[in-house]
């Protein structure tokens, strides 16, 4: 392995219980005082059973926690200190909002890093295949799919964007086969988005999912899966940069999409501005 820690706990952050998560967590959110602790006291800390953190380990691919722990002493990630996570105080409004930014940008740079350009390469040309799409999200997810949607109606797509699964099973009930349908969750746990990929799946539709944990529900139901990149603890409670990563790699699909049929998206482009152009001027 060559990850380092933030990535591999990231990657099996899914396969993990409820107890396994809160190490895991406290690991990514303090990972100096982490790597110094032994099992027995990370799991006192964490207020977990001895066995818990050995569990966590053996998910990672380790035989127990003190090779976990040697692993992560020497796979550090080159920005610690942009790790997003609101459960202690900072020092001042600078630190906080430089911190905030800070891991704002280091995520869009991580994106940029990961991106798996075959994929959107795949679906951009699903996408001009298809008559409608799809876009479902809840919370700040559901942000990142109305963005996402006015983008792509911009350039000529019939685009439907909901967060609410009665409204989309209707909407599905319209679509075919050669539609797609894209689901967007940080966590790639959300019940009611997992639903909605469960029954797009059922009835044969293209799917994409956006998510930050490859081992999610959500991914193992999804024909293509984008992962989105963030140095975000998995327990914070509020969106930043995993919404920064969403918006990102929704930009990186819809320029996909917009190269690969530039001619026709150029020209539906064009009207719109002109459209809107003149409704503005009267």
């Amino acid at each position: 392995m060559n990850e380092d820690y933030i990535q591999i706990i990231t990657n099996n952050y899914g396969k993990l219980t409820k107890n396994e998560q809160c190490v895991a967590d406290y690991i990514m959110t303090h990972y100096s005082n982490a790597i110094q602790m032994s099992v027995h006291e990370i799991a006192k800390k964490c207020e977990v059973s001895v066995a818990t953190p050995v569990r966590l380990a053996q998910h990672m691919g380790f035989d127990g926690y003190k090779e976990f722990r040697l692993y992560l002493a020497s796979h550090q990630p080159d920005h610690e200190e942009l790790i997003l996570d609101i459960k202690e105080a900072s020092n001042s409004v600078i630190d906080s909002v430089e911190k905030a930014l800070g891991s704002e940008m280091e995520s869009i740079r991580l994106t940029l890093k990961e991106l798996d350009y075959s994929k959107l390469t795949e679906i951009a040309s699903r996408i001009r295949k298809s008559k409608q799409m799809m876009f479902f999200g809840m919370g700040t997810s559901y942000l990142v799919c109305s963005d996402a949607k006015y983008k792509f109606q911009r350039a000529g797509k019939i685009v439907h964007c909901c967060n609410d699964v009665s409204e989309a099973a209707v909407l599905l009930s319209a679509m075919e086969k050669s539609d797609i349908v894209v689901c967007i969750s940080h966590s790639g746990e959300t019940k009611n988005t997992c639903d909605v990929m469960k029954l797009s799946k059922d009835m044969g539709i293209y799917t994409v999912a956006a998510t930050t944990f490859p081992g999610s529900t959500i991914c193992k139901m999804a024909d293509v899966v984008l992962q989105t990149q963030t140095r975000e603890s998995p327990l914070h409670k509020i969106a930043l940069t995993s919404r920064i990563s969403q918006l990102a790699t929704m930009d990186a699909l819809f320029m996909a999409y917009f190269t690969s049929d530039y001619d026709n998206c150029r020209k539906n482009v064009d009207i719109v501005s002109e459209t809107l152009h003149n409704l503005w001027s009267k």
